[in-house]
């Protein structure tokens, strides 16, 4: 695979051209494929790429220190002292789906190299203001990688859609080049409500992302009437949460629309499904985890593990108690 590795609508006048080749009738599928990111030179591609791995680094720093900021602020003001605060924290942070938590004590699962003696100490904290990006691995792992999923997706492509385009498919060169600036993209999470899949080399082997078309046709980003799927792969994913695709797909009607790599969103319990045309595109709404956070759900998870706190709090009072009466009873009892 080259390092632009992406069949596309080049404009030839071929019509034998796998790649360019037109719908002899509305039965036959048209197979040039839209990529303009391709038509940039190499090292236009490198550049604008940056800009846009600079510009999610910004907005997405700033979107994980406000969403942080305001699931402190929520547990601050509950009814308890800094100690509970704490442990409400940990579990809130311990939650691995939407619907189930382990009450759990601080720090539970988390690891500081500074003391926390309340939530507060967050906020002025640098250890939890990541930018949400992994350094790329290096180069020979980065060619490794590419390679295998650019030869999986291959083998997976509907031959009847695509025909001979099929045999020349590539990965698209913004995803390439993708890959080689940036290890992998992830949301902190701090709502424990989104759970928002990391995507990238730094997580997933080929093996894992590259489904069988069918599998992800079983997934509803549109209806069957408008919406083809010819050929993709998993860009990474959040076990029975959300996947997210590279989707070579039309989604219209119109028989002489070219296929175009779409970035596809999933959502399993609460469908949120959408498609955006291009990677960039996709991090411009990736990067705003903080505007996708519905605040009432996480305040309402937050108020549940409150008043669990309490319940264990007041249980621990009570055995206090009843120790404290059993030992003063048995004191007594020698005494005389």
């Amino acid at each position: 695979m080259d390092d632009q590795g992406v069949s596309q609508d080049t404009g030839c006048d071929e019509p034998s051209s796998p790649t360019c080749s037109q719908a002899s009738s509305n039965t036959e599928p048209q197979t040039a494929i839209h990529d303009p990111f391709a038509k940039l030179d190499p090292s236009e591609q490198t550049k604008v790429m940056a800009a846009h791995l600079q510009r999610y680094i910004e907005r997405a720093t700033d979107s994980h220190k406000r969403t942080l900021h305001r699931v402190l602020d929520t547990i601050s003001v509950t009814e308890g002292s800094d100690a509970m605060h704490l442990d409400i924290l940990a579990t809130h942070m311990g939650k691995e789906s939407r619907k189930y938590c382990d009450q759990m004590t601080w720090p539970g699962d988390l690891q500081f190299e500074q003391e926390i003696a309340r939530p507060s100490d967050l906020k002025v904290s640098d250890e939890w203001t990541a930018s949400g990006v992994f350094l790329p691995h290096n180069e020979e792992n980065i060619a490794q990688f590419l390679r295998e999923l650019d030869t999986a997706a291959r083998k997976n492509a509907d031959r009847e859609l695509l025909g001979a385009a099929a045999e020349t498919l590539s990965l698209p060169a913004e995803f390439c080049e993708f890959v080689k600036q940036c290890g992998g993209i992830y949301d902190e999470n701090f709502d424990r409500h989104k759970f928002m899949c990391s995507f990238g080399s730094q997580f997933y082997v080929s093996e894992e992302l590259a489904l069988p078309l069918e599998k992800m046709r079983r997934t509803s980003f549109g209806d069957s009437s408008w919406f083809e799927l010819a050929a993709g792969w998993r860009m990474g994913y959040v076990y029975s949460t959300t996947s997210l695709y590279h989707l070579l797909c039309t989604v219209t009607d119109d028989m002489d629309e070219p296929w175009q790599l779409r970035i596809g969103y999933f959502e399993y319990d609460a469908p949120e499904d959408d498609l955006w045309d291009s990677l960039p595109e996709f991090l411009e709404w990736y990067c705003k985890g903080y505007d996708h956070v519905r605040w009432e759900n996480v305040e309402g998870n937050i108020k549940s593990i409150h008043e669990e706190c309490l319940e264990d709090l007041e249980k621990r009072l009570r055995t206090e108690a009843w120790e404290g009466e059993r030992l003063l009873k048995g004191r007594e009892q020698a005494q005389r």
